[in-house]
């Protein structure tokens, strides 16, 4: 019998219930033409004035990341066998794993905010990845699968820089002081170099999965291919009159890949030390 997941219900109820939503949203937006509720339920935008039929259809297929996001982050990680249920989670597995859950439940809870964000919300989510790569990094190094030095220091220095840099960022904007130009580069350059250590470090250690590790990769490159999307749809005379949707489901999906790595990543933890998890789906 394939292992079972913990919150298998839970999950298929939430899902359906959003899926369902979505299914009214888009009869509104066929039958009135009026895309707002659609919208905010997939893009988490309000829509343009010009928007089109295709608009309408990349707005529904957003729909289907965040609720493969639902899905995977509420059904929780596998049952136990009762043999290993004696096993003792170890504090700082413990801690790793709830970090995860919170920054997972953060990006998911602030993304339909209208962009830019509050200052607040950009420091909740600063924080929830800074705690994340704090708290993560005694698991990734632990002795036996020790990667070498200098890449377990700078997996620690980038996560500081990238996710310190971003709740002095969202602090600037509380207190009305300019922002500073190059501190975003920095930013978004450490963040960068944090997050393909991760991945590197989740990929040899025996703990994670490789289906998890690809969903990192997945939410790592998104954002970049929709840097791509303005120039590739004027140059491809597509039938899409703003690029609004095509970038704003792109956003969605980055989003939503987010949010299953790190609940994924989380969920993996959950399995015994000592034994690798099953390759499973």
């Amino acid at each position: 019998m394939p292992p079972r997941r913990r919150s298998t219900l839970l999950a298929l109820i939430v899902t359906g219930v959003y899926v369902a939503a979505v299914a009214v949203a888009g009869v509104v937006a066929t039958a009135t033409g009026d895309l707002a509720l659609l919208w905010r339920l997939t893009i988490m935008q309000e829509p343009d004035a010009g928007a089109t039929g295709p608009d309408v259809l990349i707005a529904a297929l957003a729909a289907v990341p965040w609720a493969w996001a639902l899905w995977q982050c509420l059904r929780g990680p596998l049952e136990r066998a009762p043999r290993e249920e004696e096993e003792e989670e170890e504090p700082r597995v413990r801690r790793a794993r709830f970090a995860l859950y919170a920054a997972a439940a953060t990006t998911l809870l602030l993304h339909p905010l209208p962009a830019p964000w509050p200052w607040w919300a950009d420091t909740v989510s600063a924080l929830s990845m800074w705690a994340v790569a704090v708290l993560i990094h005694p698991v990734l190094v632990r002795p036996a699968l020790r990667p070498r030095l200098a890449r377990a220091e700078t997996i620690r220095s980038a996560g500081a820089v990238a996710f310190g840099g971003m709740t002095v960022l969202a602090l600037l904007g509380l207190i009305g002081l300019p922002e500073i130009d190059p501190l975003y580069l920095v930013v978004g350059v450490a963040t960068l170099i944090w997050t393909v250590l991760v991945l590197l470090a989740q990929r040899d250690h025996e703990r994670w999965r490789p289906v998890t590790v690809a969903y990192g990769i997945a939410a790592l490159v998104t954002p970049y291919v929709s840097l791509l999307v303005p120039a590739v749809l004027v140059m491809s005379d597509t039938l899409v009159e703003s690029v609004s949707a095509p970038i704003g489901g792109l956003g969605a999906l980055a989003a939503a890949l987010q949010v299953i790595w790190l609940a994924r990543s989380g969920h993996d933890l959950a399995a015994p030390a000592s034994r690798p998890v099953p390759v499973t789906g």
